[in-house]
């Protein structure tokens, strides 16, 4: 288990590489606004179909969210990416139970901290393929329990072809759970079924386009259509 090494400076300065991915790649990135408080320990469960889903998370974070972010990542992945602990990013090997062990003492010690820190945990625990099924490991569950005083709140992430020549990002929010009077096999059936649930809404807001109340985290492209259409319009 590798901790984060959080640095103000390369934060800053690799939010400004990132946003211009972003901005390259997608034709907008949006997200519903939060339902729950920005100002206590929380604890994001989110699916994770892309390999862009920690930038998500990221952009989250430096646009809107605010917090002391901390992410979990693989240890495979880490091995290359060993630079994200700037970031706040901390590896565990699943396949190590004394490194699990670690990585749990850890993520509780994180949500513990003064102020609003902030875990994102990816519960398939590696990237699935959109439309597969996930089976979910319940460590966020355990972690949850164990940490107290927090709120835990599920997150999908949905990058997805409509209109346009690039992809659009949508993020949406569920509703806010504690662990307050519940198992830690309560807590994980409840954010399996959440993260289940929000999949299959945010899957029908896209296909019928009503996506109305989501809110603009970081615009993109302009793609060949809508340039073809402004000079159109000038005709």
């Amino acid at each position: 288990m590798t901790p984060a090494e959080k640095s103000p400076l390369f934060n800053a300065l690799f939010w400004l590489y990132i946003r211009g991915l972003l901005r390259r790649h997608f034709r907008r990135v949006v997200f519903r606004p939060a339902e729950f408080a920005l100002d206590r320990p929380t604890l994001f469960i989110a699916n994770h179909h892309t390999w862009w889903d920690g930038f998500f998370a990221f952009a989250l974070n430096e646009c809107y969210l605010r917090q002391e972010l901390h992410l979990m990542m693989a240890a495979e992945q880490f091995e290359n990416f060993r630079f994200f602990r700037k970031l706040g990013v901390f590896s565990v090997d699943p396949s190590s139970p004394s490194d699990a062990g670690a990585a749990f003492r850890y993520s509780v010690r994180v949500l513990r901290q003064k102020g609003a820190p902030s875990l994102w945990i990816f519960p398939a625990g590696e990237m699935v393929p959109y439309g597969s099924q996930v089976r979910y490991r319940d460590g966020f569950a355990r972690i949850a329990c164990a940490a107290g005083e927090l709120q835990i709140v599920p997150v999908v992430f949905r990058a997805e072809f409509l209109k346009e020549q690039h992809p659009e990002v949508a993020i949406l929010f569920g509703p806010p759970f504690e662990c307050s009077g519940k198992t830690p096999e309560q807590v994980f059936a409840l954010g399996c079924s959440e993260l289940t649930r929000l999949t299959k809404e945010l899957d029908g807001r896209m296909a019928r386009g009503e996506l109305g109340d989501f809110r603009v985290l970081v615009p993109g492209r302009t793609s060949v259509s809508q340039r073809f259409a402004a000079l159109r319009g000038r005709a």
